[in-house]
């Protein structure tokens, strides 16, 4: 896995939990 993939994936599921 590369960060890049990680950074966009941490937001989003950070955004779905709060939202």
């Amino acid at each position: 896995m590369s960060i890049n993939g990680w950074e966009m994936m941490i937001p989003i599921a950070f955004l779905a939990a709060t939202g």
